[in-house]
């Protein structure tokens, strides 16, 4: 793992954290070196300062993103700021930034926000090439109606980006009842398209906490990364049934 932070102190309370979960750390004191050690070596993932002499995190995450090998490029980047205005956080993750943490954090919110980033779902298909969802089930459901379907991919593009960014902000404000009517609400789209990973995450999400505060909240955490990286994954990948030929299309798992 990379930690690029200029402040010595700031790093030497990322590193106690890191080293006790058995994390191998590579620290760059500004961007300039963080950019150069991410040049010379393929790490698992960066802890990026924003603010570091002589670079930014966010210029040093879009030169990263331009990268001409993959497994370098869509290396997963955790931003550490003492901003937590939204709009600077979207700016962030506009920026090619994976997730933001707020410092000063704790150590089970560095935890969760890691856990997340290392067990998201890859951008690129599997060796197998199946994809992130299947409509297998949509149309048994439908009978086959080439239509129906499309109505139904187009309108889970449409309303789904909305309903992510009301689960995201729910989440970031650590609102996990309005997290679980959330997610409660978008089940049925789910399962209908078949997302396997977001699926996974349900039991964690869409029980209501019965305790404030919400002690298993870290792991509510974990959940709502893989539920939205699961489900963007999706909406990526899902014009693409609009645009092939349906032959093609009622090949597909």
């Amino acid at each position: 793992m990379l930690l690029a932070e200029d402040n010595p102190i700031n790093r030497t309370v990322a590193r106690l954290h890191l080293v006790q979960w058995g994390v191998e750390v590579d620290e760059a004191e500004d961007g300039l070196v963080a950019l150069q050690k991410l040049q010379a070596q393929l790490y698992d993932v960066v802890l990026m300062d924003i603010q570091m002499p002589g670079m930014s995190g966010i210029e040093v995450t879009q030169r990263l993103r331009l990268m001409p090998e993959h497994a370098r490029a869509a290396l997963p980047v955790l931003a550490l700021t003492a901003n937590v205005f939204r709009s600077d956080n979207e700016k962030y993750l506009a920026a090619g930034m994976d997730d933001y943490l707020a410092k000063p954090f704790t150590e089970e919110d560095l935890y969760a926000k890691l856990v997340a980033l290392l067990s998201r779902p890859q951008a690129e298909p599997g060796p197998a090439g199946l994809p992130a969802y299947s409509l297998t089930r949509l149309r048994e459901e439908v009978k086959g109606n080439a239509t129906f379907v499309a109505a139904m991919v187009n309108s889970f593009l449409t309303h789904m980006p909305a309903s992510l960014q009301k689960v995201r902000a729910a989440a970031e404000a650590h609102d996990w009842l309005q997290v679980a009517e959330l997610v409660h609400h978008i089940k049925p789209n789910i399962l209908t398209l078949d997302i396997e990973a977001a699926r996974a995450v349900l039991p964690i999400l869409e029980p209501a906490p019965a305790l404030f505060p919400t002690p298993d909240a870290p792991a509510r955490q974990v959940a709502v990364t893989q539920l939205l990286a699961a489900i963007e994954a999706v909406l990526l990948e899902l014009p693409g049934e609009l645009t092939q030929p349906a032959g093609h299309q009622a090949a597909r798992r």
